[in-house]
C-alpha cells in the first residue's frame, strides 16, 4: 500500500510483469495509464471554471484528444457535470488531478472504455426485463 492508501498491485501477462497497478478506492477501479480510451465521469464542480475552459483544461492532458461537458443540473453555489474523455490513452490519475486542480469533485466512475478498441453498449432483451 503506498501512502495515498492505494493498493499496488504487480501486473502480468502469461507470467511476464507488466508493472505496477494501482487499485483505487474511487469506484474500484483498476487503474492502468495508457490503457483507458474513455472515461464517463459524474462531476460536482463550481461555476467557476466555467465549462469551457474544465473542458479545454482536460484536452490539453496527455493523451486526451476529446472532451465533452454536459452540465445537468445548477444550484447556487455549484454544478453537476458529465464529463467523458476521449482518448487513445487517457491516464486517469491526470484527469483526477486536473479536475481537483479547478476545484471540481468526482462523483462516481459512471464507464470506462480500455483495450486496443472501444466495445460500445448494446441492448438485449435482459436490459428491459430488468427494469419492471
Amino acid at each position: 500500500m503506498d501512502k495515498n492508501g492505494e493498493i499496488l498491485v504487480a501486473a502480468t501477462n502469461n507470467r511476464k510483469p507488466r508493472g505496477i497497478v494501482k487499485y483505487t478506492a474511487l469506484g474500484n477501479i483498476l487503474s492502468r495509464s495508457k490503457m483507458i480510451r474513455r472515461l464517463v465521469l459524474d462531476v460536482l464542480k463550481p461555476h467557476n471554471p466555467s465549462v469551457v475552459e474544465l473542458s479545454e483544461a482536460l484536452s490539453h492532458l496527455e493523451g486526451v484528444e476529446g472532451v465533452n461537458v454536459i452540465i445537468y443540473e445548477i444550484d447556487q453555489q455549484v454544478e453537476n457535470a458529465k464529463v467523458i474523455v476521449a482518448g487513445s490513452s487517457i491516464d486517469f490519475e491526470s484527469i483526477k488531478k486536473k479536475l481537483e486542480e479547478m476545484g471540481a469533485t468526482i462523483h462516481s466512475v459512471d464507464e470506462v472504455a480500455a483495450g486496443k478498441r472501444i466495445v460500445e453498449e448494446v441492448k438485449t432483451p435482459q436490459d428491459s426485463s430488468a427494469r419492471m
